[in-house]
């Protein structure tokens, strides 16, 4: 018990959030046991949390996520292992319940003579836009059978994966052999299995790189398109703002996800 009276009588607003993937793809303690249909509690972050993330380094290595997801989300037990819609969400739920509704920016607008000017939105009607994972489609959503009998069974981008991915240098890709290489990772980011026409599964990546290298352009054209035809869902951080030099209406994309800021 805490024999400090600050501390003993305080009592932190939190709210109680349903993930827009309703932790569907979590099977490997990625959650506490005792979440129920994706719906975790969240709590304030705290001033030395709001120094973690406005750290580039802290940020891009996936600490500073991982630290003030534990504090603040005590239902995650795995962080890095989130899909990463899911980590977006999450911190425009935090940034609502810590700092309040109102999210302020600057942006500047394409009409003459326009000068940069603070807006402000409603954090509320971003989460409203959330489109939310249909657990009756995802069979069908997360499967992609080829038309020589494979059958590829695909999940959403992991917030680890994610990091990965995008920690790869621009200069590190000039050549074709490199940019190939990326191509294939960032497909094996989002594939846990391929069913042979015989029926066998394979989820050794290993062995699904190695059957994805030979494969035909048109196969690797097919494979990515579903893969993004199946990320169309999660949240949205685009807001409608009226522009304060010719008054038109504008759509924006809020910056709510610290880590995208450096990306």
């Amino acid at each position: 018990m805490n024999t400090n009276p600050l501390i003993a009588e305080m009592k932190l607003p939190g709210q109680t959030v349903k993930l827009p993937s309703a932790g569907l793809f979590y099977k490997n303690g990625e959650l506490s046991d005792s979440v129920k249909n994706g719906e975790v509690h969240l709590y304030p972050i705290t001033a030395y949390h709001e120094i973690l993330l406005k750290s580039p380094d802290f940020l891009l290595s996936g600490t500073a996520v991982e630290r003030v997801f534990r504090d603040c989300i005590p239902d995650i037990i795995k962080p890095l292992d989130l899909i990463t819609k899911d980590v977006d969400f999450l911190f425009v739920c935090l940034r609502k319940i810590t700092f309040g509704d109102e999210i302020e920016f600057e942006y500047t607008h394409h009409c003459d003579d326009a000068k940069k000017h603070r807006y402000v939105t409603n954090v509320s009607s971003l989460l409203n836009k959330t489109v939310r994972l249909d657990p009756t489609l995802v069979d069908d959503t997360f499967s992609i059978k080829l038309d020589n009998n494979y059958v590829i069974n695909i999940h959403p981008l992991r917030f680890r994966d994610f990091i990965t991915l995008n920690d790869a240098p621009n200069n590190s890709m000039n050549t074709p052999e490199d940019q190939f290489t990326y191509v294939v990772n960032s497909l094996l980011s989002t594939i846990s299995s391929v069913v042979t026409p015989s029926g066998m599964e394979v989820s050794d990546k290993d062995l699904i790189k190695e059957w994805l290298i030979p494969l035909g352009s048109n196969y690797f054209r097919h494979i990515t398109s579903k893969i993004n035809d199946s990320a169309k869902w999660g949240p949205i951080f685009e807001a409608t703002c009226k522009c304060q030099d010719c008054n038109e209406d504008f759509p924006v994309d809020i910056p709510v996800n610290p880590v995208l800021v450096f990306f």
